[in-house]
């Protein structure tokens, strides 16, 4: 998961890489963008972020979480991607019949 931050009115933006864990939601490394679409593969991606002092650690994700990055959120995304991984798996069925109907000889 990507969770970019911009002020309104500013240009740089904060760029976490983010996973969904059991108990909400881990920050891999953060990066510091000049602007948005600064996106340079080559750019240094900073320290992982497990390796940073544990107070810098903490202070982001709670400016996260302030931000509405929480274990809510995270819930709703897993299950708004399964009940979008039902439907086009429902829909994939629907076709393979249609398919399958067809070519039936």
């Amino acid at each position: 998961m990507k969770v970019c931050v911009k002020k309104l009115g500013f240009d740089p933006v904060l760029h976490f890489d983010c996973m969904v864990a059991d108990d909400g939601f881990r920050v891999r490394n953060v990066r510091y963008h000049r602007f948005v679409g600064d996106s340079d593969p080559n750019k240094y991606r900073g320290h992982r972020f497990g390796l940073l002092d544990p107070r810098l650690q903490k202070s982001l994700k709670e400016y996260l979480e302030a931000r509405g990055i929480n274990a809510e959120l995270t819930t709703f995304l897993f299950q708004h991607l399964l009940n979008k991984e039902h439907s086009q798996y429902i829909n994939w069925l629907r076709v393979m019949e249609v398919f399958s109907a067809k070519h039936a000889s």
